[in-house]
């Protein structure tokens, strides 16, 4: 289904779970700001949201979970400015291939996000089944690696004298997350079992 460039702000409306079989959505050049009405899309296998305003992932929550068939996400050119939203990644358990940025690296336009020390460690750590991450492929090595150390998502020490209420907005955002990340994670389990 392509539902790109329509200038649209807002898909909540829109029943995408009757396509119950849908394997493609392509959302992109729109001004999303935020990702919804994904819920009960099993068949999904690709969303392509780049191009958009995208400045939170909460709305990929919606499709968490083993039997979401989710393995490519396209969110180059957003508005995702730090590393805790790379967490809502983590509950995508088909994930393959990710894009936040261009292969080429281009910030000009984009997601803030890529331009954070251990950018590419801190999506790797949240999504971990990744083979791909910006059109770079993901070794085994590199992935055992990252996962070893998992996300540094703190700040330094320079940073944090130097900008305090930065730090402190963070850190609500990351606590947050976490929290939901965990009931997520415990829920997946409840199900699994």
């Amino acid at each position: 289904l392509v539902l790109s460039a329509n200038a649209s702000a807002e898909v909540g409306s829109l029943e995408f779970a009757m396509f119950n079989h849908l394997k493609m959505l392509y959302l992109s050049c729109n001004k999303l700001r935020c990702v919804s009405g994904l819920h009960g899309l099993f068949s999904l296998e690709q969303l392509r949201l780049a191009y958009n305003r995208l400045d939170t992932l909460e709305g990929l929550q919606q499709l968490w979970g083993s039997r979401y068939q989710l393995c490519l996400l396209d969110l180059r050119h957003n508005a995702l400015r730090s590393a805790p939203q790379l967490l809502f990644l983590s509950g995508l358990t088909k994930l393959k291939e990710l894009w936040l940025r261009d292969a080429r690296g281009d910030h000009a336009m984009g997601n803030q996000v890529c331009m954070e020390p251990g950018y590419r460690s801190n999506a790797l750590c949240a999504a971990r089944w990744l083979v791909s991450l910006d059109g770079a492929p993901v070794s085994r090595e590199e992935r055992d690696s990252v996962l070893g150390k998992g996300m540094d998502l703190g700040r330094s020490s320079e940073e944090l004298s130097a900008n305090q209420p930065s730090l402190t907005g963070h850190g609500q955002e990351l606590k947050i997350l976490q929290e939901q990340v965990a009931a997520a994670s415990k829920d997946l389990q409840d199900i699994s079992h």
